[in-house]
């Protein structure tokens, strides 16, 4: 063999392999969405024990006058106190109900209402599918927050209005993804198959298209989580819910009242702990969102990765 052929051969083996990805390359997102999965789990565990633990990991009520106001933090008030007196570890952790169930809450009504109006909508594509589209327009050319402004003030103030609220306004842009989806699954052999041979629409959704769409109806589901927990937070903060049961944006809300929170020390035990609980939370969803994906779409963990 000459030494040209030499050198060709060893400078083209590493080329090759660099060109074609091997079995390393494959695991190595693999691994990455594992440790997303583990980190998101981590933290939103973290936050629903903190919910569901409240009434033991405080010995007061979030509303209990416990001692005189903006009082230091110390072993009977991790967190000191407001500037009413109330305990702002008991109102920390209390906070954590109120903002992860109405975040749940409107992120179940989000992802059901965007479910039923994408699947009609993709079955009947003509009438009904036309009038439910138009009203997916409509609401997603409405500015968010103003909308949701004037809908909280009709609305019943409380944990169920506020959810409501949050998932009356969340459902156009998911319902519009699951209705294309679901038009591709319409469109296909099977399905069409199933309706010659008489199968109604509710059959055919029922065996047919809900099963094919429930994964990407759970990656819909993990992604209004984090954005109807950011809105309980936003609109607690404006003012709006129920101001017997705090939540994180509630607490932050009062705080900020506070003309000297920023002129003294309280801000690092009244403002920071709600802050970073909902930055926390809200990175949860995110990873937890990234993983679900990977799994929807194996090709998704390796475009991240």
């Amino acid at each position: 063999m000459s030494a040209g052929s030499v050198t060709g051969a060893a400078v083209g083996t590493p080329g090759a392999g660099l060109l074609t990805p091997g079995a390393g390359a494959e695991a190595r997102p693999q691994a990455g969405n594992r440790w997303t999965l583990r980190i998101a789990v981590l933290i939103l565990g973290a936050a629903l024990v903190m919910a569901l633990a409240a009434p033991w990991l405080s010995p007061f009520a979030p509303t209990d006058f416990a001692a005189a106001p903006y009082l230091a933090p110390s072993g009977a008030h991790p967190l000191g106190t407001d500037d009413i007196g109330h305990d702002n570890w008991a109102r920390l952790v209390h906070g954590a109900r109120q903002s992860l169930l109405i975040g749940v809450l409107g992120a179940a009504i989000a992802t059901a209402t965007a479910t039923v109006v994408g699947l009609v909508a993709a079955l009947r594509p003509t009438g009904v599918g036309v009038i439910l589209m138009a009203a997916v327009d409509v609401m997603m050319a409405l500015p968010a927050l103003p909308t949701m402004l004037l809908v909280a003030a009709l609305v019943q103030p409380g944990m169920l209005g506020t959810a409501l609220v949050i998932g009356l306004l969340g459902w156009p842009v998911p319902a519009r993804v699951l209705r294309a989806q679901g038009l591709s699954l319409a469109a296909s052999g099977y399905v069409a198959m199933a309706g010659r041979f008489g199968g109604g629409t509710w059959y055919v959704l029922r065996s047919h298209l809900l099963p094919a769409i429930a994964p990407l109806v759970v990656a819909t589901s993990v992604g209004q989580l984090g954005r109807a927990i950011g809105l309980e937070a936003t609109l607690a903060f404006l003012g709006i819910g129920d101001p017997l049961r705090p939540s994180w944006g509630l607490i932050l809300r009062r705080a900020l009242d506070d003309p000297g929170i920023w002129f003294t020390d309280r801000w690092l035990w009244w403002v920071v702990p709600p802050s970073l609980c909902i930055a926390l939370v809200l990175t949860g969803c995110t990873l937890l969102g990234i993983a679900v994906e990977a799994r929807v779409d194996p090709r998704l963990g390796v475009r991240r990765g």
